[in-house]
């Protein structure tokens, strides 16, 4: 074949594979957003107690067996099939087939129990133990000491079986919490995050900055378009920012496409040009709760908490909320309207003279410094002040917030964001009594033990009306716990690039987050 002929042949060759390109379906140009946490980094701690942003990541890097949708119903996950027993006493999941972490590992039904096994045996918090009440030999576990023989078995690599003590129709919901029916590898090279089986693997893990890249293919039928024209993100870049500044010198960059949770000072300005502030509201509802521990000085007299509780106005505490909270007139679910206590000073003093406290009393309270608490807390305290309440304020981050919430005796009052587990009464009152022994259920320890609430707060309990009721006035009559405003999620966008993966139990990127896809011709630079 001579040159000419040669040069002819690879010039016809080049325009049909130009024209095949030309005429095949539209690349996708991948998605990549940046999400800003003014928040530091949280610890990784699979069966920790609720964090909301430590429960969006697990959520997007771990798959449990089962997993909570939009709706609050549970689906299956890490599961393909659940089977129980005709009597109910007996779940039996079966796992995917070739289910493997995103090291490539094998995810095999024993890591599941181990999973489960590890959540049951913490000392800290009894969330997990809560959780499984009605599984068989749950009901012997004692803080400390080794597990006795639960109902978990695994007959093979891909079955799990639970056997239960009672009927638990809410199982698989609370199986479905983030810390506690997840699998997870730790990696000893990088101890700040685990394997998991989720959608987004972490691909980068600095101090302040993280990378979590999708893993799915474009062959999941949850990569494509969503009803309102967008797709799920590719590539989240993670920033952990510190302080209101920084963030709003973040978004005057515009390097920011996201802000959640947003510092609290940040709201007191206007916000650069080019973002807006989004809101949803919650479920299970979100509160800004007032904690008067019982079982720390001085709060531990019901006369010291009821002088706290009569020694502030809510109306002063939700106008410093500003945008953050609002008033609710109920509290537990099916319960009436909850009564709050008003402003009183012959009620503070007198309840100080029942207390032998004299004319003044002193504590300290603990706070998130980040969060809607620094607002409201300076305000409490300039309350309290007035009518000889002396309050020493701790303002406290991550870690240490947590750490006093659950096991700390520093601060006789907290004053937490606290959401229940699940949407129900018998949840929400689980988390404001204090088991007999173990750790406390929930994000925060009250140190309020009674027997009183036992029956209906079992496994399987219905509870009337009529009790709920009662519950709540016992609570009003305590003062252990009492709701300031109720808190909705609230965040930062950019509207040209916005950001979605609202879900109202998790948050603004509890589910997939999707983001508006840049616009692509076919042609793009891999087709030229």
């Amino acid at each position: 074949m001579s040159n000419s002929t040669q040069r002819t042949s690879f010039g016809i060759i080049g325009m049909l594979a130009a024209f095949a390109v030309g005429c095949g379906p539209p690349r996708t140009v991948p998605v990549a957003r940046t999400w800003v946490v003014a928040r530091t980094p949280p610890a990784f701690d699979p069966h920790g107690p609720a964090d909301p942003v430590r429960d969006v990541l697990m959520r997007l890097t771990g798959r449990g067996l089962v997993r909570l949708d939009s709706l609050g119903d549970w689906q299956l996950d890490a599961a393909e099939s659940l089977v129980v027993s005709s009597d109910g006493l007996e779940l039996r999941f079966h796992l995917r087939a070739d289910l493997r972490f995103q090291d490539g590992s094998r995810c095999s039904s024993q890591t599941f129990a181990r999973a489960l096994e590890q959540g049951l045996s913490r000392t800290d918090h009894g969330t997990v133990r809560w959780a499984l009440a009605s599984l068989a030999g749950a009901a012997r576990i004692r803080p400390g000491r080794p597990l006795p023989e639960l109902g978990i078995r695994t007959p093979d690599d891909r079955t799990l079986i639970l056997r239960l003590t009672t009927v638990d129709s809410l199982l698989p919901l609370r199986l479905a919490q983030p810390s506690i029916g997840t699998a997870w590898r730790e990696d000893p090279t990088r101890p700040n995050w685990g394997i998991g089986l989720g959608d987004y693997a972490v691909r980068e893990l600095e101090p302040t900055r993280w990378m979590l890249v999708r893993q799915s293919s474009e062959s999941d039928p949850r990569s494509g378009l969503s009803h309102d024209g967008l797709r799920p993100v590719d590539t989240l870049r993670v920033r952990f920012l510190l302080g209101a500044g920084r963030v709003r010198a973040a978004l005057r960059a515009g390097t920011a496409d996201f802000v959640w949770p947003v510092p609290a000072e940040l709201m007191q300005q206007p916000l650069p040009e080019g973002y807006r502030v989004e809101r949803a509201t919650t479920r299970p509802s979100r509160r800004l709760l007032l904690v008067a521990r019982a079982d720390v000085r001085p709060t531990w007299k019901l006369e010291a908490r009821q002088a706290l509780a009569h020694g502030f106005a809510r109306s002063e505490a939700l106008a410093r909320l500003q945008s953050w909270g609002r008033a609710e007139a109920t509290w537990l679910p099916d319960a009436d309207v909850f009564d709050a206590p008003s402003y009183d000073r012959l009620a503070v003093q007198s309840w100080l003279n029942r207390g032998r406290f004299g004319r003044s009393l002193h504590a300290a309270m603990a706070f998130d410094a980040d969060g809607p608490a620094a607002l409201v807390a300076p305000a409490l305290q300039q309350e309290w002040a007035q009518l000889g309440l002396d309050i020493e304020l701790l303002p406290m981050r991550a870690a240490t917030f947590e750490r006093e919430r659950l096991t700390g005796s520093r601060a006789a009052l907290l004053l937490v964001e606290h959401q229940a587990p699940l949407a129900s009464a018998a949840a929400e009152l689980a988390t404001y009594v204090t088991p007999a022994t173990g750790g406390a259920i929930g994000t925060f320890r009250s140190g309020w033990r009674t027997h009183e609430f036992d029956r209906w707060l079992a496994p399987g309990a219905v509870q009337e009306a009529y009790e709920v009721q009662i519950a709540q006035d016992r609570l009003a009559e305590e003062r252990v716990v009492a709701p300031i405003a109720t808190l909705d999620w609230l965040w930062i966008e950019r509207p040209d690039r916005d950001l979605r993966g609202l879900d109202p139990h998790f948050g603004p990127l509890g589910g997939t987050p999707r983001a508006r896809a840049p616009k692509s011709s076919g042609l793009d630079a891999g087709s030229r």
